[in-house]
């Protein structure tokens, strides 16, 4: 959906949901994004955040982020990386799901 276009990279998308204006997207190597909704309905998404579980590359391939959920009551998003491990993460401000 956000596609090598909108976030400035090639990288793969998948697992993206939505809660509230806020969306959550893993992108493989060049991790998880935090796309705004408000605009949807127009075909735009905007940037509130990201955060990058596979710094050393972005590129189309099946490493880094695997799966994310944003799905807490408290706005924690928890993200996984294939080989990195488990990431807590706490969006601030706009990025807030």
């Amino acid at each position: 959906m956000m596609g090598g276009d909108e976030h400035g990279t090639q990288s793969i998308d998948h697992q993206l949901f939505i809660k509230g204006d806020i969306a959550t997207e893993s992108n493989y190597m060049s991790g998880v994004r935090v796309p705004g909704t408000e605009k949807i309905r127009r075909g735009k998404l905007s940037t509130k955040g990201f955060f990058d579980l596979y710094p050393v590359q972005d590129g189309v391939d099946f490493a880094g982020t695997w799966a994310n959920s944003p799905f807490f009551d408290s706005g924690t998003v928890v993200a996984t990386g294939m080989e990195e491990g488990l990431f807590v993460l706490r969006p601030r401000g706009e990025a807030r799901p």
